[in-house]
């Protein structure tokens, strides 16, 4: 992270040497226990990056208190964080603070360095590690618009103090730490408005607005790296709405911590209003990038004129049947939204076939359903608007001939991402009832066919990434796509994107969903239907009673002898009904991969990840058969194939093919890159589809 240097030119106060009577000049009873010093602060205001600017100045308020610091040579004295209030100059930016020494011997009469900062906390002990905190929900007051600029700053001052005797007063001039940035909202329409707020937020769904950061005295430099705090949007509310009239104009002011954009990040303003919500984007195009310095208000000038209130017809697209994942593109344009229509029939499919065999369990004429949302793993990072919800006419239907709607919406923030539907039967009033009778992945992506050859077999190609991922580049963690179970049809969360940049404590990206426990294998929790009813429960391999055998299917997640367990839920030469790939793709065959070895396979530790050829394969860890916990989430990868692997394992002296599922498997090793490895199908890995023309 670019560490960010405040350069400060200091002003020397030699403050004039006054004697009590009666005393001689080196009388140290001068500097008496809780000797009071008055602090005049004054506030440097914002520095305009525009003429004319607005009032950028920052005022005190009533109530207001002051730490302060002091320093004699290399070391702080024991009036350290000394508290200080404010005792006159109220909503002005001169003001009088007052505050006692806390030691016998009052305040230091060598030269020394006075450092001081706002707002108080009595918990900041050390002068060169000041955290700082920024919510990022900051509310505007309409009748005093710059109040919350002033209870949420963060400031500082510091200045050196030569020989004094007469410690009762210094001079301070404090600087923020914080940019301001203001919207300064022109309304070019025929119509008046009401605006209710507004999110400033990451064009590309990065978190790049930090909420906390620490500040050092002694090298006067802020750094926002050693704080923990990042989103990818800023909001602010307003007190009550306001209606701008049309050739009127109003301005919402927000305070960020510095930061450096690079060449080719953006921004944009989702400006709040009852007509519709608009949006302002900025892609930064300077070599240098763009940096809001601390102590500078910028402007962000949003006009609206008549085509700001066009709202785009809704596109609606009906999806092919026969399919357990959608691969589908966001809108073009801001505004816009796609409605996906899924059919339903998937569900008699499954629970009138031998499988299933469940006949009560499908969609009759007469049967009422509801869809529901079950988890998707975008928009819980930026709330600002959802990039995949339910329609809300096509949440529910009757039979097999109506739909579900899902809308997918242009969200510059997060263009892309995965969701996942699930259907249950409903009773008069369309209300749920009972299990999820059927699931479907609904995938955003750019995927536009480009296909990988890592086998040397015509036929065998195999997409560029892993399935369910944002994208398919080096070193993002949106990158890392999903996990399955072998033979199943459902994605399971990956690895934290932020222990995969960062490392730290291990864990699954998070969800607005609660996922359910790992369960173990039995006979009521090993089969197909189960997983169709809980496509979110992870069924380990090993029978929490012990009691399971070779017979059981030791090695998968399926109570059924070995051979005959999942080993036909995925096939290498026909699409089943249970495989997770979207039309016209299967999951890979299991010679899908045998082009790959170490020589092939350079590794790219930076990224964490290897390539072959100009694809990507990221190092996404896996979920193990037997707890079902992620497990070397930024060094090791299993992508799973719909093939036996040829290893063949010994059990009760009898010699057994078919127990294990075929993977390509890497490491960070240079060395380790295996076509052929076997791996129990209990457990989690991710997949790459392979290109299949019979399901186009």
């Amino acid at each position: 992270m670019r560490r960010i240097q405040l350069f400060l030119t200091f002003s020397t106060l030699v403050l004039a040497l006054s004697f009590f009577t009666g005393c001689e000049k080196d009388d140290s009873s001068v500097y008496k226990l809780g000797m009071k010093l008055t602090v005049e602060a004054k506030v440097s205001p914002f520095v305009s990056t525009r003429i004319n600017a607005a009032d950028n100045s920052i005022k005190w308020s009533r109530g207001d208190r002051l730490g302060l610091f002091e320093k004699v040579g290399n070391f702080y004295k024991n009036n350290s964080n000394i508290e200080f209030t404010l005792v006159d100059g109220a909503e002005s930016t001169e003001a009088t603070f007052t505050g006692n020494a806390v030691t016998f011997k009052g305040w230091a009469k060598e030269d020394k360095e006075i450092f001081a900062y706002y707002p108080y906390d009595p918990k900041r002990a050390l002068a060169h590690d000041l955290l700082f905190t920024l919510p990022s929900d900051q509310i505007q007051n309409v009748d005093n618009p710059g109040e919350h600029i002033a209870e949420l700053n963060c400031l500082y001052a510091a200045t050196s103090v030569v020989d004094s005797r007469d410690n009762s007063k210094v001079s301070l001039e404090f600087q923020s730490l914080l940019a301001k940035v203001d919207f300064d909202i022109v309304n070019e329409a025929s119509q008046s408005m009401e605006i209710s707020g507004a999110s400033f937020a990451s064009l590309f769904g990065t978190n790049i607005f930090y909420t906390d950061g620490v500040f050092n005295f002694n090298l006067m430099e802020f750094d926002a790296s050693l704080a923990a705090g990042k989103r990818s949007s800023m909001e602010v509310e307003l007190s009550n709405t306001v209606v701008v009239p049309a050739g009127g104009s109003y301005k919402i002011s927000l305070l960020i911590f510095p930061m450096l954009l690079p060449k080719g990040s953006g921004t944009f303003v989702l400006l709040k209003n009852d007509v519709q919500d608009l949006f302002f984007p900025t892609v930064i195009e300077d070599p240098d990038g763009f940096y809001y310095e601390s102590g500078k208000s910028y402007t962000h000038t949003l006009t609206i004129n008549e085509e700001s209130f066009i709202v785009p017809e809704l596109t609606s697209v009906e999806l092919p049947q026969g399919q357990n994942c959608y691969l589908v593109r966001p809108p073009d344009s801001y505004g816009e939204t796609i409605q996906y229509l899924i059919p339903v029939t998937r569900v008699n499919e499954f629970w009138n076939n031998s499988v299933g065999n469940n006949p009560s369990n499908s969609i009759g004429v007469q049967t009422n359903w509801v869809a529901e949302l079950i988890w998707k793993n975008v928009d819980y990072r930026d709330r600002s608007m959802q990039l995949i919800e339910l329609s809300p006419d096509r949440t529910t239907g009757t039979g097999t001939g109506d739909f579900i709607g899902v809308n997918v919406n242009y969200k510059p923030s997060e263009l892309y991402g995965s969701a996942v539907i699930g259907i249950k039967k409903a009773d008069a009033f369309f209300r749920p009832v009972g299990d999820y009778l059927w699931s479907w992945h609904v995938w955003v992506s750019d995927y536009d066919g480009q296909l990988v050859d890592a086998s040397g077999v015509q036929g065998y190609e195999i997409m560029d990434r892993n399935l369910g991922a944002k994208n398919a580049f080096p070193g993002d963690p949106g990158a890392l796509g999903f996990y399955f179970q072998w033979g199943r049809k459902d994605p399971i969360i990956g690895v934290d994107y932020d222990y995969w940049l960062n490392g730290g404590t291990q864990g699954a990206e998070p969800t607005d969903y609660v996922w359910p426990s790992v369960v173990g294998k039995s006979p009521e929790t090993g089969n197909v239907p189960f997983t169709v009813n809980n496509p979110t429960t992870i069924i380990r391999c090993t029978d929490p009673s012990g009691s399971e055998t070779p017979e059981d299917g030791l090695y998968d997640w399926q109570w059924a002898p070995v051979g005959g367990g999942t080993s036909t839920l995925w096939q290498n030469t026909v699409k089943t009904l249970y495989d997770p790939c979207p039309k016209g793709y299967k999951v890979a065959r299991r010679n899908s991969f045998d082009g790959i070895n170490p020589g092939s396979f350079p590794i790219d530790l930076v990224n964490r990840g290897r390539t072959y050829g100009d694809a990507w394969f990221p190092f996404c860890g896996y979920r193990s058969s037997t707890t079902g916990n992620i497990t070397n989430g930024r060094s090791y990868t299993y992508i799973f194939t719909s093939g036996s692997s040829t290893n063949s394992v010994t059990l009760d002296g009898v010699s057994r093919t078919g127990m294990y599922a075929r993977t390509l498997y890497y490491n960070t090793t240079v060395t380790t890159a295996n076509p052929d490895n076997r791996v129990k199908r209990a457990a989690c890995t991710t997949i790459r589809c392979m290109r299949f023309p019979a399901d186009d």
